[in-house]
C-alpha cells in the first residue's frame, strides 16, 4: 500500500525517535514512516536506558540527532515508558521535546499517568495495518498543529543553543552545530542593533 502525503524538503522533515522493544512493531513503524513525507525514517532504540543515552548524546549515540518528536512505548524492559517520560520532562535540556505515547495499553490509569507526566498525546497501538496507518496520520496532524510553535525562530534558537552546549562539553561539534551557533550569534547581534536604534 502506497501512502500519499504532502512533500517536504529533507531539512524540514521531522526527526523522530521511536522507543519500542517489540521487533514487529519496530518494523511496522519504520515501514509506515518511510512512506510519510513529513518525517524522516525514525531512529529506533529498544529500551529506556538507550533512549536517554540517545537524547543526551552519550556513548554510542554521541553523534545522534536531536529528535523533534518521541514515540514512546510504555511496556519497555527495565526502565518503563512512564519512567522515561518522567526523566525527559524533568531534564531542562530535553523537556521541550513533545512525547507521543504509542502503546498497547488503553487503561485509564496509564493514559492519565502519561498526561500527568507531560505526554503530548496518548495513542493505543492498532491491530491492523490500515488502522496503524490512520494512527500515524493522526500523529502527523498533531505534528502539523504544533509545528508553528515547535519550529518558531526563538524555539529553534533555544534548541540550537542547548545542542551546542551539550556537544561543546564533549568536543564533538558538527557542521550543523556550527551553523546553529553562527545563526544564534547573528540573531543576537541584529537584536542588539535594533535595541540601540530604537
Amino acid at each position: 500500500m502506497k501512502l500519499v502525503s504532502h512533500h517536504r524538503s529533507g531539512a524540514d522533515k521531522a526527526e523522530i525517535l521511536l522507543v519500542e522493544d517489540n521487533p514487529g512493531d519496530q518494523y511496522l513503524a519504520v515501514k509506515v514512516f518511510k512512506e510519510m513525507a513529513w518525517a524522516k525514517p525514525p531512529h529506533v532504540v529498544g529500551n529506556g536506558i538507550d533512549a536517554l543515552a540517545f537524547l543526551r548524546h552519550q556513548g554510542q549515540f554521541r553523534r545522534s540527532p536531536s529528535p523533534d518528536l518521541i514515540l514512546l512505548d510504555l511496556g519497555l524492559p527495565g526502565m518503563d515508558g512512564h519512567e522515561v517520560l518522567k526523566e525527559v520532562k524533568q531534564d531542562p535540556d530535553l523537556r521541550h521535546i513533545p512525547i507521543v505515547v504509542f502503546t498497547n495499553s488503553d487503561l485509564g490509569s496509564d493514559v492519565a499517568r502519561s498526561y500527568a507526566l507531560g505526554a503530548a498525546c496518548h495513542f493505543t497501538k492498532p491491530l491492523s495495518l490500515d488502522a496503524f496507518i490512520q494512527t500515524v496520520r493522526n500523529i502527523e496532524r498533531y505534528w502539523r498543529a504544533s509545528l508553528v510553535h515547535h519550529r518558531s525562530p526563538l524555539r529553534r534558537m533555544a534548541r540550537g543553543w542547548q545542542r551546542f552546549r551539550r556537544r561543546a562539553t564533549h568536543a564533538s561539534l558538527t557542521q550543523q552545530d556550527k551553523a546553529h551557533l553562527y545563526w544564534m550569534v547573528l540573531v543576537l547581534l541584529l537584536f542588539g542593533v535594533l535595541v540601540i536604534l530604537l
